[in-house]
């Protein structure tokens, strides 16, 4: 079971790690304004865990999601997927990514809250 995270640990990702990221943050910048969606997020999910992400409206859950699905990049940090960093992925490596996260926006998008 992993552990909250502790931030006397290092900061290193955990390779043996299903999903490790260290220092995520995503800002998403326009004309007007800068956003910044993430900040500092550091997370390790095991193979066979099960999480759950969950919090208020606007708090970054759908962000995380986009970028945990290689639908997204990061504007900072390390993402290791099965100990491989995402950053040098391919276009065609994150595919599946993308095809799932088609394929839910059109099976549930009816079912959003807001």
């Amino acid at each position: 079971m992993t552990q909250p995270f502790d931030a006397g640990t290092s900061f290193a990702p955990n390779p043996e790690a299903l999903i490790s990221m260290r220092g995520i943050k995503k800002v998403f910048v326009t004309d007007e304004v800068e956003t910044h969606a993430l900040v500092e997020v550091h997370l390790d999910i095991q193979q066979g865990e099960y999480v759950a992400i969950s919090g208020p409206s606007g708090c970054g859950k759908t962000t995380l999601l986009s970028i945990l699905g290689l639908l997204d990049a990061t504007t900072e940090g390390e993402y290791l997927l099965a100990g491989e960093p995402v950053a040098g992925l391919l276009v065609a490596e994150r595919l599946p990514g993308m095809i799932y996260g088609t394929l839910c926006t059109g099976l549930v998008g009816w079912r959003r809250t807001s």
